[in-house]
């Protein structure tokens, strides 16, 4: 009896130890994939503007999908994410390690803004085009002078009025018209727009300073429905 328990007892020892030898054989389970981080986790961009959002803590090398195709370009180069806007939509774009951990940014397209003064901002002829269809001309030659003096006012030279104030008078003085507003000469829409002629000054719609640059100023004023617009010079007080 003692023979038959002491068999038992060594194979239990044995079955225990060659399941202890199969534990220490079997491969250890494989490692959970990184996920890759990105630097932003959304992108809004125009059509045709290109961004660059940075990848790291995945495996390299990465590759991208996106869905749904057409909205957005992308591509990867080393740690770089490149999106490109195709057109005006939303997409995921998903980065992937070479692990298998994948990680996403949503896109957003936007269209692209038109510069709806582009062509006037291009167009340097000194002039003033009257909201009646009349078009003063610089006509800055010896030999054709101007029936027009032009001047600049940035505030109390002329008609003692602090406004900033740009126009012309006939040489004989009996006409002049001068846009006036509250504030500097910079671009952007200005305040207490106003025009001051030989019959006294009127209130304007709005005006706006589109353009200032080399040494010129490009202007829009709306009176009621009626608009205007003048591309002079702009230094001092008059020339």
């Amino acid at each position: 009896m003692k023979y038959i328990i002491k068999i038992m007892v060594l194979s239990a020892v044995c079955l225990f130890l060659a399941g202890c030898d199969k534990e220490k054989n079997e491969p250890d389970a494989p490692a959970a994939p990184k996920i890759p981080t990105l630097s932003l986790t959304s992108v809004t961009l125009e059509e045709g503007e290109s961004q660059e959002v940075s990848v790291s803590n995945g495996v390299a090398p990465y590759s991208v999908s996106i869905s749904p195709l057409g909205i957005a370009g992308t591509a990867i180069n080393g740690s770089r994410l490149i999106i490109t806007g195709i057109v005006a939509g939303n997409a995921i774009a998903t980065v992937h390690g070479s692990d298998g951990g994948k990680t996403s940014i949503s896109i957003t397209v936007t269209e692209k803004a038109v510069d709806i003064h582009s062509a006037f901002k291009a167009d340097t002829t000194l002039r003033i085009e009257l909201t009646n269809g009349k078009v003063i001309r610089n006509i800055p030659s010896a030999n054709e002078p101007s029936p027009y003096i032009f001047y600049r006012d940035a505030g109390n030279q002329l008609f003692a009025s602090p406004k900033t104030k740009i126009g012309y008078a006939e040489r004989d003085a009996s006409s002049f018209f001068f846009i006036e507003w509250t504030g500097d000469a910079s671009a952007g829409t200005k305040d207490s727009p106003s025009v001051r002629t030989e019959n006294g000054v009127e209130p304007l719609s709005s005006i706006e300073i589109i353009q200032v640059k080399d040494r010129m100023i490009w202007l829009i004023w709306t009176s009621g429905n009626a608009s205007g617009k003048l591309v002079q010079k702009w230094e001092a007080i008059n020339n």
